[in-house]
């Protein structure tokens, strides 16, 4: 595990970071790692953990969030879930940085697999491999999967 290569993303620019440094992001106790794995609007479940996740960082706890499987979908532009008559949850991300949060991340293949880069998302995340998944997986106290 150790020197494992996972891809950090920026709007505006793609580089390296190590499992170690994303380790680093999440220190601290208890650590609540939000697991989405569904798409954003097949129900209120996602929704719900995202306001879960803003309410325990804003109590000051560690709080990590990693999209894989078809929750990789939450973070694809241009969605309009009016068209199927449900209101757009997923603006809240912009307030993740108000609470805190920094450690987004997603599964690279997840991400391969529907035809997504990172580039191209709605908000910056660190790209991991399934090492840097497990590791992540087995960094955190309190796992919430959706």
């Amino acid at each position: 595990m150790t020197g494992t290569k996972v891809a950090t993303t920026t709007a505006d620019e793609a580089t390296a970071a190590t499992a170690e440094e994303a380790a680093r992001l999440i220190r601290g106790s208890p650590r609540f790692l939000f697991v989405f794995q569904r798409t954003p609007y097949g129900s209120v479940a996602a929704a719900e953990a995202l306001d879960l996740a803003l309410a325990a960082a804003a109590f000051d706890r560690p709080v990590s969030l990693l999209f894989l499987g078809d929750g990789v979908w939450q973070l694809a532009t241009g969605q309009a879930p009016a068209g199927i008559a449900r209101k757009d949850w997923t603006r809240a991300f912009g307030a993740l940085a108000d609470f805190g949060i920094e450690a987004v991340f997603a599964e690279a293949e997840s991400l391969a697999e529907r035809g997504l880069s990172a580039q191209g998302l709605a908000l910056p995340v660190r790209v991991l491999d399934a090492v840097g998944v497990r590791a992540l997986l087995d960094g955190h106290e309190a796992i919430c999967r959706v």
